[in-house]
């Protein structure tokens, strides 16, 4: 974020649910013990980030990884497709458009550092469209 110039006050990070979805709950600090949301649980939480996205009404938004991206464009397009395209998200019950742009999630780029590559053209296409008029990115 610093690399475009944006500091961590003038960002918001949410998740795509409101808890952390573990294989083994017992063991929090167990390794790969992260597991995607299931369809339930996306559904409980989905309300409430819609509300956030409202209230905070931000400029854009940067999906990291599949799931988030998957989620709020509804599309089960593989992230590796579909990142660094400019698409919309609208919350539910709103008429709002939000841009949105998907990329890699951090992880992947540890698992991959040949994806920095992909990030960092994501990450200058935002400072692009942050830094253009309100009507465009």
């Amino acid at each position: 974020m610093e690399s475009i110039g944006l500091s961590r006050r003038s960002v918001y990070i949410a998740n795509i649910v409101k808890c952390h979805p573990m294989k083994d709950p017992s063991d929090p600090e167990a390794r790969a013990n992260d597991r995607p949301p299931t369809p339930e649980e996306i559904s409980a939480c989905r309300g409430y980030l819609d509300e956030q996205l409202l209230i905070i009404a931000p400029k854009v938004i940067v999906t990291l990884g599949a799931v988030a991206a998957r989620v709020l464009l509804g599309d089960d397009a593989p992230i590796t497709k579909i990142r660094g395209q400019w698409r919309e998200y609208t919350p539910a019950g709103s008429q709002v458009r939000i841009k949105l742009l998907p990329t890699f999630h951090p992880a992947a780029l540890l698992r991959n550092p040949i994806l920095k590559k992909d990030v960092w053209a994501d990450m200058k296409n935002l400072r692009s469209a942050l830094s253009a008029p309100a009507d465009k990115p």
